[in-house]
């Protein structure tokens, strides 16, 4: 387990047997930001290896032990996925300062379904929902394609709702869509799924953001309890999130004292769930965020770097970082292997794991 404490900058290890070893940071950012109590501050354009989910835990311990925080007010702390959800729980729980209780981590989907099991009813959904599984969703799917005969297949037809949904700001916003897109029977085919889905009190995933945003704004009341109750705001691996969840971040932080975001714009691997890289300019302008880019690397070499570099610099629409590693030692370095197919390379990377592995390597 790895994390920053506050007061000496320093990226503690912690082994197995308890002990510990300590290294000092020297990647200019985690003083001055962690200390720093600018309404937006986005350290989002960040390497690998620089060190963002120990600048969103470390900010966590700097609010407790600082006293900025409240007794009454709590810390949001959201990202995008299970794993690295769980991996800032873990962090945080090692850092005895903190009051667990008053600390809300999880996944926007996580976040969502708790408003709206608290609230969900007041935009007329039973808040007894659960989520729709894969197998059930698919075979709803088929039914209200066949039933409204609309000419695409279930899966294309889920993608494409998934698609509009992800890019909307509000349930409104999404019907529109699928209304104005001018293909036949789509509009129709969309009422019908959401009818079903009502009706036998189900959701999806993309639904429980699209429904959150679209109660903070039909009622603001609402939405006023979770922006007094969570001053601060702290969002990870942004360049997951899509346009949906930005306006979700946009809502909650309209009155938040302070909000910070730490993402890699290199990194977004969700675009087939709607994520955009460009989201992390979006959230810098649209709320007028400081940026901070961080560099130095503390897993790789230099040479591992210096290929990276070069390759990842094609990436479309990126901030340069040119990223800093350690110095160089004996064994340090890249080869390249070349594959006829994609199994095959699936394959032989596939067993270089399992071979590291049972050579000891974790």
């Amino acid at each position: 387990m790895e994390w920053i404490n506050p007061r000496q900058i320093c990226l503690v290890r912690k082994k197995a047997d308890g002990s510990a070893t300590t290294i000092q940071l020297s990647n200019k950012f985690p003083e001055a930001y962690i200390a720093s109590y600018e309404k937006h501050l986005d350290v989002g354009k960040a390497g690998p290896g620089t060190g963002k989910t120990r600048v969103i835990t470390s900010r966590i311990a700097y609010m407790f032990e600082s006293g900025r925080l409240m007794d009454s007010k709590r810390i949001l702390a959201i990202t995008f996925t299970n794993k690295a959800s769980n991996e800032m729980k873990s962090r945080a729980s090692a850092i005895s300062t903190v009051d667990q209780k008053r600390l809300r981590i999880g996944t926007f989907h996580n976040f969502c379904m708790w408003v709206l099991k608290a609230y969900g009813d007041k935009i007329n959904m039973n808040r007894e929902f659960t989520f729709i599984s894969t197998a059930h969703q698919m075979h709803l799917l088929q039914s209200v394609v066949k039933g409204t005969q609309l000419k695409r297949k279930p899966k294309d037809f889920k993608s494409r709702i998934s698609e509009l949904k992800n890019s909307s700001t509000d349930f409104k916003d999404y019907m529109d869509k699928t209304e104005n897109g001018g293909e036949i029977n789509f509009h129709a085919a969309a009422v019908e799924y959401q009818r079903r889905m009502n009706a036998n009190n189900l959701i999806d995933y993309d639904d429980a953001i699209l429904q959150t945003a679209t109660l903070f704004k039909e009622k603001p009341s609402i939405l006023e309890l979770y922006q007094n109750a969570f001053p601060y705001i702290l969002v990870d691996e942004m360049q997951d999130t899509n346009r949906m969840q930005l306006e979700l971040i946009r809502l909650l932080s309209s009155k938040a004292e302070h909000v910070m975001a730490v993402a890699d714009d290199d990194q977004s691997i969700y675009g087939w769930r709607g994520a955009l890289p460009t989201i992390i300019q979006e959230y810098i302008d649209l709320l007028q965020a400081k940026k901070i880019v961080l560099n130095e690397n503390y897993r790789s070499p230099q040479k591992v770097l210096d290929v990276a570099n070069r390759l990842i610099k094609f990436n479309d629409d990126r901030t340069e970082k040119g990223l800093i590693g350690r110095a160089n030692k004996e064994g340090d370095g890249v080869w390249g292997k070349v594959f006829s197919t994609w199994e095959e390379e699936a394959d032989w990377v596939t067993n270089k794991i399992k071979d590291l592995h049972k050579a000891g390597m974790e």
